[in-house]
């Protein structure tokens, strides 16, 4: 599956702001992960069946304002 990564935060308040932010660019979920025992959230559009597609909401999630939003496959 692909998915367009908008962000990784320290503090769940802020991903869940920007995941409510971005509902409408499709499915969003925070993702909780620990990187070297620190916590993160992780934001997520998607997922994507193709890559393409992931492109396309990736171009509208910048054109928002998220500027370090990226594709990824997981």
């Amino acid at each position: 599956s692909w998915f367009v990564q908008a962000g990784a935060y320290s503090k769940e308040g802020a991903a869940q702001n920007l995941s409510k932010q971005l509902k409408q660019f499709g499915g969003t979920n925070v993702y909780n992960v620990s990187i070297n025992g620190q916590k993160f959230y992780r934001v997520r559009v998607g997922p994507f069946t193709h890559k393409k597609e992931a492109e396309v909401t990736l171009a509208k999630v910048k054109h928002f304002g998220v500027y370090n939003a990226k594709v990824i496959q997981d």
